[in-house]
């Protein structure tokens, strides 16, 4: 299930939440977009933002 740019929705910049997972940019943009899978990193990502 993607996470549909949720970074945005926050107000934090793609890169920032990158280095907050200790992956590039374009991980967390086809974490978002679905593109690719990887479900801890999701889990946690939704995780974060739920907490923002």
């Amino acid at each position: 299930m993607p996470v549909v740019a949720g970074h945005e929705e926050i107000g934090v910049r793609l890169p920032t939440v990158a280095e907050r997972f200790g992956v590039c940019p374009a991980m967390i943009s086809c974490i978002e977009r679905g593109a690719r899978r990887d479900d801890n990193l999701a889990d946690a990502y939704r995780d974060w933002l739920r907490a923002a």
